[in-house]
């Protein structure tokens, strides 16, 4: 499993436990630093549609499901 794939699954399995987290929030529950690439990879699930920011809240999927 390539790194953005676990990224990936560790971000969702975050925000569905509690949405609506700030990057920082979503760096710590994720047990990440909230480093340049960490923002990088946030702004990758973003552009790739896994997630979506409202008021720098990030919360999993498409804006429509909310």
């Amino acid at each position: 499993m390539c790194v953005m794939e676990q990224f990936k699954e560790r971000l969702l399995e975050a925000l569905q436990t509690k949405p609506g987290l700030t990057k920082e929030r979503l760096a710590q529950a994720m047990n990440e630093e909230c480093s340049e690439a960490f923002r990088e990879s946030l702004s990758h699930a973003y552009d790739a549609g896994w997630i979506h920011k409202v008021q720098d809240k990030y919360y999993p999927g498409s804006l429509k499901s909310y």
